[in-house]
């Protein structure tokens, strides 16, 4: 995976010059989020989702593997675009990340995201190495957002977000680290997990 989303990133943008990477119907001096997008100029590859207490509003996410391939996406962004009129104009809220999935609370509204993250270390060869895994982030309007994983700053593989049946207004996480688990957060503040092995993610009631 590490070798395919390297290569996506540099595929995006294969095959055009430095003038024609921006549509000609945009202000080259326009911020990227200021532009308005018609659905059919959105990146492909993504998911749509729906937020629960907002009619109309819709959010959509793409990353740069999922575009990958696609010469339609030659000068479009990945990241995290919205919609209020249900899906006819859209602006991009957050192109930093490359967004996995997306869970947006019923309850609160809240956004949650599972991101890719990447970072360079030396290993025991003593040379720098690519290293990968997932963060779980979350934010109130899309555009700025908060670290929640904890521990390591990383977890290998976040497979979903899903709301936490005993306190309604926090999610739990889905992880599989060898094995399947359920993280469940400590607090609203998300500052420690318990893991939870899957199988025993029905008995934890009776535990405490």
């Amino acid at each position: 995976m590490r070798g395919l989303l390297a290569a996506a990133l540099l595929t995006v943008f294969l095959g055009c010059t430095e003038d024609d990477r921006l549509p000609a119907k945009f202000d080259p001096g326009q911020s990227l989020y200021d532009r308005v997008h018609a659905e059919a100029d959105l990146p492909t590859g993504g998911k749509c989702v729906d937020h629960p207490k907002k009619p109309g509003v819709r959010y959509y996410f793409t990353n740069r593997l999922a575009m990958w391939g696609d010469k339609s996406n030659t000068g479009r962004h990945s990241g995290l675009y919205m919609s209020e009129d249900g899906g006819a104009t859209w602006k991009l809220r957050c192109y930093i990340f490359e967004f996995q999935k997306l869970f947006i609370h019923p309850e609160t509204g809240t956004l949650y995201a599972i991101i890719y993250y990447e970072w360079l270390k030396d290993d025991e060869d003593g040379f720098l190495h690519q290293h990968c895994a997932n963060k779980a982030v979350m934010s109130d309007d899309g555009r700025h957002w908060k670290d929640i994983t904890g521990g390591y700053g990383y977890i290998a593989d976040i497979t979903g977000i899903i709301a936490d049946p005993d306190h309604p207004r926090r999610v739990c996480l889905e992880a599989c680290v060898g094995r399947g688990y359920v993280l469940q957060a400590s607090d609203d503040s998300y500052s420690r997990w318990t893991w939870y092995r899957e199988r025993e993610w029905p008995e934890r009631k009776r535990k405490k």
